[in-house]
């Protein structure tokens, strides 16, 4: 479990997350670019009161998938916040220009197509697939049950340095196609040692 442990301080610390900036991982420097597609969502992570009820404690995290491939980046919000001051420096530093970057009707995303990218929508309360465009969210949704049960089989740890180790390691593992393979990530994981212990990219 140390050593575990720190390798995934190690996988951090190769990506410089900060408490001000927020805590990101990412499995490329940008994803996305012109002709590419992205999807991107906001999480909460935490803890509901009595087991039931709204979320009153955790974080929020924005993430991104990459059609048609493994990349993809999550980052825990600054501050626990989601507005577009917030969400949209995160984008800009992880979705290349150019970008097509689908997302629900959060109001947060309405200015993307002023700042470089095609953006779609999907009004989720009504449709999951929006009728006219056929954007959808199912890949990035899908993530997040993965990333959540991975996190629950770990009793549900919500502090954020707890949560940016999981999410660093569900992301190595996604880029390796590993998720479903333990023994095979162990071997692997252990052949990485010395490169992720030298504070090395793990791409």
């Amino acid at each position: 479990m140390l050593i575990h442990d720190r390798v995934l301080d190690s996988c951090q610390a190769s990506h410089n997350y900060s408490k001000s900036s927020g805590r990101h991982t990412t499995t490329t420097p940008k994803i996305g670019g012109p002709g590419r597609i992205v999807e991107v969502d906001e999480a909460k992570f935490g803890k509901r009161k009595y087991q039931r009820g709204r979320i009153v404690q955790g974080s929020w995290v924005l993430g991104g998938v990459e059609r048609h491939s493994n990349k993809c980046f999550l980052a825990i919000c600054p501050f626990d916040r989601r507005n577009e001051s917030t969400l949209l420096p995160i984008i800009q530093q992880y979705i290349a220009p150019g970008t097509t970057v689908i997302t629900d009707k959060w109001k947060a995303y309405v200015n993307l197509q002023s700042h470089g990218y095609v953006h779609l929508d999907v009004n989720h309360s009504a449709n999951f697939v929006d009728p006219e465009s056929g954007a959808h969210t199912n890949r990035i949704e899908g993530t997040w049950t993965h990333v959540k049960n991975r996190a629950q089989r770990r009793g549900g740890r919500r502090s954020p340095d707890h949560l940016a180790k999981d999410l660093t390691e569900f992301m190595w593992l996604r880029q390796k196609g590993l998720l479903s393979s333990p023994d095979r990530a162990r071997l692997m994981f252990a052949s990485e040692l010395p490169k992720l212990l030298n504070f090395q990219n793990f791409v």
